[in-house]
């Protein structure tokens, strides 16, 4: 007797109900079908789903339900019926047992997750909804980083996603992935400030004392955080970048560029910050021996591209450490504001640098002025 795998001998009760689901038919036959396969293995939940479509088919929804619930009492990894359950309750506002089916769902059949997660997430403008699912999240299910990436869809509303990862962190602390889902929906929400306190509350001890409105102006963080209001930069082709001990302005370490003569487009580090609105001043001190003949410059812009402040690097000969600063307003409509280290080369041979930059003590510090300046202060 030839046995496939997936729908067991060429009779019984497994080829029956398979040949069933790939071509349902009519439902006379379908119950025929689904009946015989209950005579001969009476616990088959499958069956009870079939015969529950069929119900579902032919208007009798109260009898649809009775026998989906037959189906994964048989049965619990009959998904299909645990998805049917889900409709049924979220019909009947039953928040909990409709994620309860959910979970139980995507728990056997994680290859519906995406498609599944995607159209559920309009619930979550229930808040009932949104403490279910938070209940369950709580215990890290598997199919919690589908549901993450999910929600990192910028067309899924940002305070369902806040509303959700807030209710989340009320019942344990939210791992680095769901922390960085709650950070971007603050950001998109205009909320860069709570953001960044949800950020800066996943440091350390130490990074925290490295950090104000600036994180880790002075480089002396043990190791770099990650996230969206952390430093950010890559070495390339040309062009390493790195901490670095040995001739630090103060403290124990500063950021070095060394550059090796190979044309480069320098686009960092950067950092993602959240000024309040008001008057500031920018400094940053810079150890340069580079042969550059085009200034470097620290650009502070909003989210939105205004530019708010520019520092160009002085250029000490011979080299030493010396500070530049300038004082910039930042408008109420700029909540998020990027700071960025640029070179103002003009051409592929201005872009061919040679030598090192040393970058120590950048300082963001509110002033208060009553109006907003612009000039730039150079100290040695």
């Amino acid at each position: 007797m030839r046995v496939e795998g997936n729908v067991g001998a060429p009779l019984g009760p497994d080829r029956l109900v398979a040949a069933a689901g790939l071509a349902p038919g009519d439902p006379t036959t379908l119950r025929a079908d689904a009946k015989r396969a209950l005579k001969d293995r009476p616990v088959d939940g499958q069956a009870y789903r079939l015969l529950a479509q069929v119900a579902d088919a032919e208007g009798n929804p109260a009898q649809a339900e009775r026998l989906y619930r037959v189906a994964i009492k048989r049965d619990p990894r009959e998904w299909v019926a645990q998805m049917m359950l889900t409709d049924t309750a979220l019909s009947a506002g039953a928040a909990g047992e409709a994620v309860e089916h959910l979970d139980a769902a995507l728990r056997v059949a994680p290859f519906i997750g995406s498609d599944v997660l995607t159209a559920f997430l309009p619930h979550l403008s229930d808040a009932a909804i949104r403490d279910a699912m938070a209940a369950v999240l709580a215990s890290n299910p598997p199919w919690a980083g589908s549901l993450m990436t999910a929600l990192r869809d910028p067309t899924v509303q940002a305070d369902h996603v806040e509303a959700l990862m807030a209710t989340l962190s009320r019942l344990r602390p939210l791992n680095e992935t769901e922390r960085s889902v709650r950070i971007e929906a603050l950001v998109r929400l205009g909320r860069p400030r709570e953001a960044r306190a949800v950020w800066f509350q996943s440091l350390g001890q130490s990074e925290r004392r490295a950090s104000s409105d600036l994180y880790n102006g002075g480089f002396e963080a043990a190791e770099q955080a990650e996230g969206r209001f952390s430093w950010r930069w890559s070495s390339q082709p040309g062009m390493d970048i790195a901490v670095d001990r040995t001739n630090p302005h103060s403290g124990s370490q500063a950021l070095r560029i060394d550059f090796s003569g190979r044309p480069v487009e320098l686009k960092g580090p950067e950092q993602w910050v959240a000024l309040e609105a008001g008057i500031y001043t920018l400094s940053a001190w810079t150890y340069d021996t580079t042969d550059t003949t085009r200034p470097f410059l620290w650009k502070l812009s909003c989210a939105s591209g205004t530019q708010l402040a520019t520092i160009e690097l002085s250029t000490v000969k011979p080299p030493k450490w010396s500070q530049d600063q300038a004082r910039f307003e930042v408008p109420p409509n700029c909540p998020m504001q990027r700071l960025v280290l640029s070179h103002a080369s003009r051409s592929m041979e201005e872009r061919r640098l040679g030598g090192s930059l040393l970058i120590d003590d950048i300082v963001v510090r509110k002033v208060p002025l009553a109006s907003a300046g612009s000039s730039a202060i150079r100290t040695q």
